[in-house]
């Protein structure tokens, strides 16, 4: 699941308990669920655990398959 889409479906304000969760600010939250930027492969793994699985570090990270060495 895209991150942007995993916030749309959580309550309001809930990027913020996310942002805090994972130990980043929430505008740059914002800016990984718009793709402006990429996360870090820790704070893939961070949002990953934070989310449950829902977004998992391959809907994060094009790479991640070659970060992770897995052929997911």
């Amino acid at each position: 699941m895209k991150l942007s889409d995993y916030l749309k479906a959580m309550p309001r304000g809930y990027r913020f308990t996310l942002a805090e969760k994972i130990g980043c600010h929430p505008v740059y939250l914002s800016h990984i669920a718009t793709g402006y930027r990429t996360p870090s492969p820790k704070m893939a793994v961070d949002i990953e655990q934070a989310t449950n699985g829902a977004v998992t570090r391959f809907d994060l990270r094009d790479d991640a398959s070659e970060i992770w060495n897995t052929n997911s």
